[in-house]
């Protein structure tokens, strides 16, 4: 277990440079972490790796450090694209964290037919994955996309593959469908209540798609979403 905090700075670090925390962070650090001038903290900023800092100033309001030493290089994670209907509620937030921990490069949301929440918001979700990234000890925030409608953004795709996980049946388990030929991939999980027959049928239509299958029962958004990405990172991702 990691004794010290560790903050996301949405700014460059380098060794050697200063930074005065938010408000929140500040507060964090401060008055709920009790850190003071000379304990260390971990920082990173999803770009230029991980970092430790100590801290200079500390009062309840504001908290200021410098970058003293780089611990991690930065990483790259595999190629991987989100494409998913949002839903209500903490579940949707559980797929955007999830999908972080588990290790996914690109989210963006669709709008189908039958999608629930039209107007997602990105902001939120983004700040839901720094959470994540902070929790789990990764080193990259996933790359946000405004929400487009669901053809528009297979058709759009500029990757090798979209994997689409087809509740209807008949495509091949994800071990036998991937190649490691490919250097970008998608997986596109539907909404609740799945795709219309013309959605399923113009998905099928782009030679980029291959359907797949998650097994014999039929998953809620959510877990089909972990299922997916966990079952892609084992074949062709960085779990293997």
């Amino acid at each position: 277990m990691r004794d010290k905090p560790r903050l996301f700075i949405d700014i460059d670090l380098a060794i050697g440079q200063e930074i005065t925390l938010s408000k929140e962070q500040s507060h964090y650090i401060a008055n709920v972490m009790r850190k003071n001038i000379g304990d260390e903290i971990c920082v990173f900023d999803g770009k230029n790796g991980e970092f430790d800092a100590k801290i200079t100033q500390a009062s309840k309001k504001s908290v200021a450090i410098e970058c003293i030493n780089q611990t991690r290089e930065q990483d790259n994670l595999p190629n991987i694209t989100l494409f998913f209907a949002p839903i209500k509620g903490h579940r949707n937030d559980n797929i955007i964290e999830k999908a972080t921990e588990i290790g996914v490069k690109n989210i963006m949301p669709i709008i189908s037919e039958r999608t629930i929440v039209r107007k997602p918001n990105i902001e939120k979700y983004r700040l839901t994955a720094i959470e994540a990234v902070e929790q789990c000890e990764s080193l990259t925030i996933p790359n946000f996309s405004q929400e487009k409608n669901l053809i528009d953004a297979i058709n759009s795709f500029e990757g090798d593959r979209i994997f689409f996980a087809d509740e209807a049946g008949g495509g091949n388990y994800i071990k036998d469908a991937v190649s490691q030929n490919d250097k970008s991939i998608a997986l596109l999980i539907g909404p609740e209540g799945g795709f219309s027959e013309s959605e399923r049928k113009r998905i099928l239509e782009n030679k980029k798609v291959s359907a797949i299958s998650l097994g014999k029962r039929i998953l809620r958004a959510d877990t089909a979403v972990i299922s997916g990405l966990a079952l892609l990172q084992s074949n062709w991702g960085d779990w293997q």
